[in-house]
């Protein structure tokens, strides 16, 4: 593998052609067109990865638009996506039905289970959770 990323447009056309006469995959930085891959700008939560894409066009916007995601996309969100992970099996237990799932997980992603993990911790955030747990299973049965 190869990158081209120097401020000589003659160089990286010469990488570019050398790699690709070679079969060895080549990034040139900002020329789409003479790249057989593009790097995205990515951003890593433990498991949770996020890449932005410009399609090799404006690596400096998807840097841009990295450093304002990762504004939002904080640190725990990694634990958080662990914790979630833990409970699968839980929930297939508990919740039998995949629409009880589907509406489990829809709930608990758009509720502030997030908020109570960063706030007050694993904890309080599975507690949380259960409670949306007990309310999906409470309306199936009362079905």
């Amino acid at each position: 593998m190869a990158i081209a990323a120097t401020s000589s447009a003659d160089v990286n056309l010469f990488v570019s052609e050398e790699a690709s006469r070679k079969g060895i995959l080549v990034n040139v930085v900002d020329a789409p067109d003479l790249s057989g891959f593009i790097v995205p700008s990515v951003i890593r939560r433990g498991d949770l990865t996020v890449a932005i894409s410009t399609g090799g066009l404006s690596p400096a916007l998807a840097r841009r638009i990295r450093e304002k995601l990762e504004e939002t996309l904080v640190p725990e969100y990694g634990a958080f996506l662990r914790l979630l992970g833990s409970l699968r099996r839980e929930v297939r237990q508990e919740l039998p039905l995949p629409r009880q799932r589907e509406a489990f997980w829809t709930e608990v992603v758009n509720s502030d289970a997030f908020e109570v993990y960063r706030r007050s911790g694993e904890d309080a955030a599975k507690g949380r959770i259960d409670e949306i747990m007990l309310r999906i299973r409470d309306v199936e049965e009362s079905n």
